[in-house]
């Protein structure tokens, strides 16, 4: 019986793609925008689509505000300005009109009663039933719909991933905050980059049992993003289509994560420059709910920044691929400075800035770093007291009820900053990595230097903060951005930051120790003495024995009588400490963004940022909790942990398992 009830959902025998699509022409009409005109064979259907590059400046993306009536694509379009138009979720012919799923426009959510949200319609058939893809300022999410949630036992047993998105353990979960545009829609037709699949695409007991006219043949629309997040992409099935072949055609062009969308009459693309793309001039066009638009070039009327250019690891706190074993889970351990940040969590000087349903923390380590988050986590970092915060604020912009008061006020105290001009502190604005290494001197009580010759070419001894960037260079906090240089005006991100107190106040990284062999666990550096002695001679990019390690540390060099110089000291990212010249060097932390900062002279350095203040949108994406301390990986070293390749047994047996399985093909083509 139970196997009864999981055949809807299981029918996974045929292959993952049986079409083949055939692109018969592309424009591009509007930098950044993307036309394709295409056709599958056996069957033969037509179709168009848009891919949308969220990352190409001009590019934002709208959805339609709460309407009071239906209208189509091309005039809702044209009234909002955009510059392409697609039709979006299903809808109830009411006054004003409702539709199935969630909705947000222009940054205005829609009344619940207008909504498949809203309780007094949980009769409904379709209530809940939904999936949805949003945007907001610098991100793109999804929510798996209620089908997919409420089997995702089902599916991950079928080799699926049920994992990312929004709350994928909640069903119509409320949007994140910050959402400007988003629309619903369902079935569920690509889940996290596996093609959904199913025997008879006419049979609707085998094929999306969530909603019976995907097994029918209907002109369908369909909307998906692609595994990166910075490509929207929108189809449009121009023959009449079952639902089966709709997620097939949206797989190919590249979907990881796609929903099916009104369709039928609804089907329809507009763009300004030609008009209705489909339906043809002639066919009466339909009238809808909500829709889809883009604004693309400068035309469009909007700032030439992207406005939902997704970075994994940024200010939208999300799991990422690649993290699922890490500590944090937007912070894959081969990323620069991941040991860094979980040094800082080991210490308790952060809590990340966010976290999953499951409870795993975020760090968002590509997030530029706030004046008011730096504050924080220097004087963390800094063991400075933050007990005895003054009555009045010294700062006009930082009052008593901010949530870094005493921090802020503690860094007066001890007189690492006077502000940025004008009784403020500029609590909002981006710490760049000039204004960080004056912080970071003050609070470790270095003096300026000022050596003849500078050492970075981009900061010249006439330079604002020469003597505070000369400290931290001398002191080993860092080696500069690129060739040479040590790019000051560019934001400090929050994993830079990370590094910078690490290096300043000597909180162990856990890279410092590397298990090459399996055989120890350093978490902390409080276990590295377990691993015996240091090993100064072994190679570096290779296993050097059981329960060694290599001399990465200040103290290994001094120890050894090495030279205990900034390039020991430094040595996971030079290697001068293992004496191993074929190893590659790491490149420099350099993850950092051109963009000068104009906080006043008078005070810019920060060190590194809190984590009390979750980023924008934080999300609670679930992802599997670590059982284990994951490897640690060297911030860019050579001895990364997963840069190991595999034995070359493993190798040979997958050869042999494969020539196994084409034996056995051959000989039951033959019997037939």
């Amino acid at each position: 019986m139970r196997l009864c009830i999981l055949l809807p959902v299981l029918f996974f025998s045929l292959p993952a793609f049986s079409l083949t699509v055939t692109i018969e022409s592309t424009s591009t009409p509007y930098s950044g925008v993307t036309l394709l005109k295409g056709h599958t064979s056996s069957p033969k259907r037509y179709f168009r689509a848009v891919k949308v590059e969220l990352c190409t400046d001009y590019i934002h993306v709208t959805a339609t505000k709460p309407p009071t009536k239906l209208q189509t694509v091309g005039a809702w379009a044209s009234q909002v300005g955009a510059q392409v138009g697609v039709n979006g979720d299903f809808f109830k012919y009411t006054t004003p009109p409702r539709v199935y799923g969630d909705a947000v426009g222009d940054g205005e959510f829609w009344p619940l009663p207008l909504t498949g949200v809203d309780t007094s319609g949980s009769s409904n058939w379709y209530h809940h039933n939904y999936g949805w893809i949003a945007v907001g300022p610098g991100w793109v999410e999804f929510t798996h719909s209620e089908h997919v949630k409420k089997n995702a036992a089902a599916f991950e047993a079928a080799g699926y991933t049920v994992s990312k998105g929004w709350r994928p353990n909640q069903v119509a979960p409320d949007p994140p905050k910050g959402t400007l545009a988003l629309v619903s829609g369902f079935s569920e037709l690509v889940i996290e980059g596996k093609l959904y699949t199913c025997p008879d695409p006419a049979k609707p007991d085998q094929c999306f049992p969530d909603r019976g006219d995907m097994s029918q043949l209907h002109k369908r629309t369909a909307m998906g993003i692609t595994k990166d997040r910075q490509t929207l992409i929108f189809l449009i099935m121009t023959s009449s289509t079952y639902g089966k072949e709709l997620a097939e055609v949206i797989y190919e062009l590249g979907a990881w994560e796609a929903f099916n969308l009104d369709g039928g009459g609804s089907s329809t693309l507009w763009t300004k420059s030609a008009g209705y793309l489909f339906p043809s001039a002639t066919v009466l066009k339909r009238a809808v709910a909500n829709h889809w638009g883009i604004f693309a070039g400068a035309q469009g009327g909007q700032n030439q920044e992207p406005g939902h250019c997704f970075q994994n690891g940024g200010c939208f706190a999300t799991p990422v691929i690649g993290a699922e074993s890490s500590v944090f889970a937007d912070y894959p351990s081969s990323w620069y400075h991941y040991g860094a940040a979980v040094a800082l969590l080991d210490e308790g000087l952060t809590n990340g800035c966010g976290k999953t349903d499951a409870g795993v923390p975020m760090f968002c380590p590509k997030c530029e770093i706030s004046r008011r988050e730096f504050a924080v986590f220097l004087v963390k970092a800094a063991g400075i007291d933050v007990s005895s915060p003054p009555n009045e604020a010294t700062f006009i912009d930082v009052p008593k009820s901010d949530w870094a008061f005493a921090y802020v006020e503690a860094m007066v105290a001890v007189g690492i900053t006077n502000g940025c001009g004008n009784d403020k502190f500029c609590p909002d604005k981006t710490v760049t990595r000039g204004q960080s290494a004056k912080f970071l001197r003050k609070a470790a009580g270095w003096k300026t230097e000022t050596p003849n010759t500078p050492t970075f070419d981009d900061v010249p001894k006439d330079y604002i903060f020469f003597g505070s960037i000369e400290a931290v260079a001398k002191n080993c906090v860092t080696n500069g951005c690129d060739k040479g240089n040590f790019c000051p005006n560019d934001p400090i991100t929050r994993g830079q930051a990370a590094k910078f107190l690490v290096k300043t106040f000597d909180i162990q990284d856990m890279n410092s120790c590397i298990d090459y062999c399996n055989t120890a666990t350093c978490k902390g550096g409080k276990t590295c003495a377990q691993w015996g002695p240091c090993e100064p001679t072994g190679d570096p990019c290779d296993t050097v024995g059981a329960k060694t390690r290599l001399c990465t540390t200040y103290a290994d060099c001094k120890s050894l009588s090495l030279d205990p110089t900034c390039g020991a000291k430094e040595a996971e990212e030079t290697q001068e400490c293992t004496i191993e010249p074929d190893c590659p060097e790491p490149a420099p932390e350099s993850d950092t963004v051109s963009d000068a900062e104009s906080v006043s002279a008078s005070d810019p350095d920060p060190a590194s940022a809190p984590d009390p203040d979750p980023a924008p949108g934080t999300v609670t994406d679930t992802v599997a909790v670590p059982t284990s301390t994951p490897g640690h990986a060297t911030d860019g070293g050579c001895g990364a942990a997963d840069s190991r390749p595999a034995p070359t047994w493993m190798f040979l047996l997958i050869i042999l398992a494969v020539l196994r399985l084409g034996g056995r093909a051959y000989q039951a083509s033959s019997a037939n």
